[in-house]
């Protein structure tokens, strides 16, 4: 004897129970607006009142996620939908976005335009419509006004100054705002490319795809220049090649450093040995001038006032 099939009667108050449970449900905005949409009867609601129950809770706790929390966590803007598949005449549940998610994910499109670096988290959003130019400095409402007009084909910037004064904030409004215009831009810190790039060395094919996307991306920054360890290798073998060919190719290079460009030849004169190669260093800082124009930016540390 199967037990499978067995059906228990409901008691009175059960029953009760479940009869308020539809004539809530049948009241319902979202129940009201499934019989319109699959024009079904309320019969299918009176068949299936706790799966209708569980979904109208569901969808509506999905739906009330605040922008803050839905950016946090994107997986709360996400629930079981209930939809009719009159082919079968079933009721079938669908995993759905609400259309607040949809709506943020739309938004955040650009950000697959980025090469191989993740931009990272605090300067995905940022750019030049959000900056808050009334309470700017005028030497970085300059530098904004440099930096916002930058073309493809043209000169970069060479962005340099103290730490936290706002340099790679800037690049990442160039490198988001030609994202939004669906061009291959690339955003990586010195010192974790060539990380990357030695985690390539026996794997040549890993090592010429990096090369070529990083030499013929559209928009490249080299963010935080000259904070890596020195090397012959690091300087001759991987960035003099990129930059010599984003230089011979018009691509737009932007670049972010603590030094001026006076001093980072020095600083790449010297390797992390302690051997002296000022020609070389001459010729990679000379690549560096003429891909982009440089322009100090002065004041505090802005991380400090957060």
């Amino acid at each position: 004897m199967s037990f499978k099939n067995l059906k228990y009667p409901l008691t009175k108050d059960q029953q009760n129970q479940r009869n308020q449970l539809i004539a809530q449900l049948l009241e319902h905005k979202h129940v009201k607006a499934f019989l319109t949409q699959y024009r079904v009867s309320q019969k299918i609601v009176e068949e299936n009142a706790y799966r209708f129950k569980d979904w109208v809770s569901e969808k509506e706790k999905a739906e009330s996620v605040s922008k803050d929390l839905l950016e946090a966590n994107p997986t709360l803007g996400e629930y079981v939908d209930l939809v009719f598949d009159h082919e079968t005449n079933t009721l079938m549940e669908v995993f759905v976005r609400t259309d607040a998610l949809q709506s943020m994910n739309e938004s955040l499109e650009y950000l697959k335009r980025y090469i191989v670096f993740d931009l990272p988290a605090q300067l995905q959003k940022v750019s030049f419509d959000t900056l808050d130019i009334e309470h700017e400095s005028p030497n970085y409402l300059k530098a904004i006004a440099l930096c916002e007009p930058l073309e493809l084909g043209k000169k970069g910037m060479y962005l340099y100054g103290d730490l936290g004064v706002g340099k790679s904030y800037l690049a990442a409004c160039i490198t988001n705002k030609f994202a939004k215009q669906n061009r291959s831009v690339m955003f990586v810190t010195t010192s974790e490319l060539l990380t990357y790039i030695k985690t390539t060395f026996g794997l040549q094919f890993e090592q010429e795809k990096m090369f070529n996307a990083l030499k013929n991306c559209d928009v490249l920054v080299l963010d935080d220049l000259g904070s890596e360890p020195i090397t012959p290798w690091s300087r001759d073998e991987v960035l003099f090649p990129i930059l010599n060919s984003r230089m011979e190719n018009s691509k737009l290079t932007i670049f972010t450093s603590n030094y001026p460009i006076q001093k980072l030849e020095s600083v790449y004169s010297i390797d992390s040995k302690g051997n002296i190669d000022p020609l070389r260093a001459k010729r990679f800082t000379d690549r560096v001038s003429t891909c982009a124009t440089p322009f100090e930016i002065v004041g505090t540390n802005r991380r400090n006032h957060k």
